[in-house]
């Protein structure tokens, strides 16, 4: 972070609202945002996760836990990209303030299978990675950027924000909203499935008829 034009609580109202526009945009809700420091971290963007199985089986591309997954890779990222755009320069993922973000991106990435194997295959580069998620949150961001100076204007006069408080300033603001809904989409897939489920016999194992209509529908 930097220590000279701007002030250390100000690059961090930045990050924190970065991390809060592209976890908006990107269909993940929020519960709050903070530049109150903590015994470990400087902010937080804190979000909601009705769904901690997405994290924890296997993913396939185009389905509703790749997207939940995906978006809060992007997320990971856009803390730094946003202090970035703000300060006009940039930083390297080895600074200290990034630890926990870098971390957490090199995780999600490599559930998502993102990287490349260097040339013996014992170790997975994840430069690309990161220039591929940097570039996509410096997008969301940039054509966003009246609703990240909002919410980062009030974090400096409030220490801290609602979600929905920190959504209405995004809101307000007039710019492109969510791409998408990530928890909207997993969570009726869920419903389908136990809905599914639910038309089963339990005695004899057998499928109840589902009438075509329905299935066509």
């Amino acid at each position: 972070m930097s220590e000279d034009k701007h002030t250390e609580r100000e690059c961090t109202a930045y990050h924190e609202a970065g991390h809060a526009v592209v976890a908006w945009v990107l269909g993940i809700d929020l519960s709050a945002v903070t530049i109150v420091a903590g015994e470990d971290f400087l902010g937080r963007a804190y979000t909601k996760r009705p769904d901690r199985e997405a994290f924890e089986t296997d993913l396939y591309k185009h389905s509703p836990e790749y997207a939940l997954v995906r978006a809060d890779a992007i997320g990971d990222v856009a803390g730094k990209v946003a202090e970035e755009l703000h300060e006009g320069t940039s930083h390297k993922w080895s600074e200290v303030p990034y630890a926990g973000d870098y971390a957490h991106f090199i995780e999600l990435a490599l559930r998502l299978g993102w990287g490349a194997h260097n040339t013996t295959g014992s170790e997975i580069d994840m430069t690309q990675a990161f220039a591929d998620a940097e570039a996509e949150a410096r997008d969301l961001l940039q054509t966003r950027w009246v609703a990240v100076q909002g919410v980062a204007a009030v974090l400096l006069r409030d220490g801290g924000v609602p979600g929905t408080d920190a959504v209405a300033i995004m809101e307000n603001a007039g710019v492109p909203g969510p791409v998408e809904s990530v928890w909207a989409d997993l969570l009726e897939e869920r419903q389908i499935e136990a809905e599914m489920r639910a038309r089963f016999d339990g005695a004899s194992g057998e499928p109840i008829e589902i009438p075509r209509e329905e299935l066509e529908g």
